[in-house]
């Protein structure tokens, strides 16, 4: 074996080093390579394809089979055959993602969409890995429209657990109001699907499906900011409710105002109540007087309504003397004498007693 090696040439010994990196390389390298990329997903999608692959020659081929997981949502394995299709359009079925690459499907999208009249949208994606991100926004996007219409929606890969399932719970996530949580038990409890939540979160499908909750939440509040902080849909502040207009029982204002010449009005502000206000304004009358007789009885004489025998009852009033001014009258008979009144001198006085006013 020396011998043979030293026979050799350093061009020759050159050579042989190659292919032995290049078989350590095939045999060691290249096998963990695939491991860490099947494990992980972090790697080329030639890569992922390559991958894929592989592990689809050791997996049992799958079944048709489906469920219901919302009321236009349904999740299931690769439909095969004509009569697949047709018991999807039987169940309302309008419309179908598919997350299968090309040499995995059997039925051509030609076919699905013109000779069994379903929308449909295919997005190319390795088996055994997540969805890329723009694949999950076309994926809600084309769900949402179609879910908004009451037109049912089949979500599939190959067995309708990994890559289908990232799809549907991202929908149920960004407009069923879930927490990625809540949409994985969700479609869990309808439907068994790869355990993607456990590997403490490591998991590559799972680590899409919380990478697109993130920033699906945050354009939507960036958006919302967007909408609120808008000059044309900025919301108006409120203005501060009217007063109610004022009862009977409330207490009244009354302005007095004084004007002058020099200045402005003067205005006092001065709080009656009610009662006191219609005081105020209703006019003064004067207290209503007591009617005299016109006639004042005489002696012998009563009043009406009064009984004659009873005596007791007359009170006699006389009326205060009046004090008339002195008159001085010019008499040519009685030369300078002056009479203090005038209809009664004292030649002609009655002899007769007054009689009082009131009996």
């Amino acid at each position: 074996m020396l011998g043979t090696l030293e026979k050799l040439s350093p061009q020759d010994i050159a050579a042989l080093g190659v292919v032995a990196v290049a078989l350590v390389v095939c045999l060691v390298c290249f096998p963990c390579y695939l491991a860490f990329v099947a494990a992980t997903g972090c790697g080329p999608p030639r890569v992922q394809s390559v991958c894929s692959y592989i592990l689809r020659l050791v997996k049992r081929r799958s079944k048709f089979n489906y469920h219901k997981i919302d009321q236009y949502i349904y999740l299931g394995s690769l439909p095969r055959t004509m009569e697949d299709l047709e018991e999807l359009k039987s169940k309302g079925v309008g419309a179908m993602v598919t997350l299968n690459e090309a040499w995995e499907m059997e039925l051509s999208n030609r076919f699905v969409r013109d000779d069994c009249g379903l929308e449909h949208l295919h997005l190319p994606t390795p088996d055994f890995f997540a969805p890329k991100q723009e694949d999950i926004q076309a994926a809600v996007r084309f769900i949402t429209a179609f879910v908004d219409k009451g037109i049912g929606v089949y979500v599939h890969c190959n067995g309708g657990k990994g890559r289908s399932a990232v799809c549907v719970i991202c929908f149920l996530a960004s407009f069923k109001d879930m927490t990625p949580e809540l949409a994985y038990d969700h479609v869990m409890s309808r439907r068994r699907v790869a355990p993607m939540r456990g590997s403490l979160g490591l998991h590559k499908q799972w680590r899409a499906v919380k990478r697109f909750c993130r920033s699906f939440g945050k354009r939507r509040r960036e958006a919302r900011e967007a909408f609120t902080n808008s000059p044309s849909n900025a919301v108006a502040t409120p203005r501060p409710p009217a007063p109610p207009a004022p009862r009977d029982d409330e207490r009244h204002v009354v302005r007095n105002v004084e004007q002058s010449d020099a200045q402005d009005a003067n205005c006092s502000e001065v709080t009656a109540k009610p009662e006191d206000l219609a005081k105020m304004v209703a006019p003064q009358t004067e207290p209503p007087r007591p009617e005299l007789p016109q006639k004042l009885p005489s002696d012998g004489e009563t009043m009406e309504g009064q009984d004659p025998q009873s005596p007791e009852t007359h009170v006699a009033i006389t009326a205060p003397e009046l004090q008339l001014p002195q008159l001085v009258h010019d008499d040519p008979g009685d030369g300078d004498a002056h009479y203090d009144d005038e209809e009664n001198p004292p030649g002609d006085s009655d002899s007769e007693e007054e009689p009082p006013l009131l009996e």
